[in-house]
């Protein structure tokens, strides 16, 4: 999908529709929802600026809960981040940064009981893919 079909796709549809698109669920829960309802009303980002975000969130295989999420809508909003083509630009041109504040905020996340940073530092260190490092995390989570 090239940018500008991928941002026409953001723009057509409604955040609910592109959480069971991406996760491929055929209904949202009550919560999730609530997040998006935040991100609109807290954050003042439209519809297409969520999509965005809620689907970048998602792919990097983190729930819609995750702080991140908010340290994000909080930055996009404070830049004025009004289109998808402004959201999409931005997440290409910080997607290292990001990666940098999931990691921090696993770090400093309450569950962490029992996994040591060490365990996560290491695993961030190896030449794993994003998805492998998102799926490792969380079944240091899940245990």
């Amino acid at each position: 999908m090239t940018s500008h079909s991928a941002a026409a796709y953001f723009k057509s549809i409604h955040p609910r529709q592109m959480i069971m698109h991406t996760t491929g669920k055929k209904s949202v829960s009550k919560m999730d929802m609530t997040v998006i309802a935040d991100l609109n009303k807290r954050y003042h980002l439209p519809d297409e600026v969520v999509n965005v975000l809620v689907q970048y969130i998602l792919l990097a295989s983190l729930s819609l809960s995750h702080p991140s999420l908010f340290k994000i809508a909080m930055h996009w909003s404070r830049m004025n981040v009004a289109t998808a083509e402004q959201a999409m630009n931005l997440v290409k041109k910080e997607h290292a940064k990001y990666k940098t504040l999931w990691m921090t905020d696993i770090l400093h996340s309450k569950k962490k009981t029992g996994i040591t940073v060490e365990m996560i530092r290491g695993a961030a260190d190896s030449n794993l893919t994003n998805e492998q490092l998102g799926a490792y995390i969380r079944e240091l989570f899940s245990r």
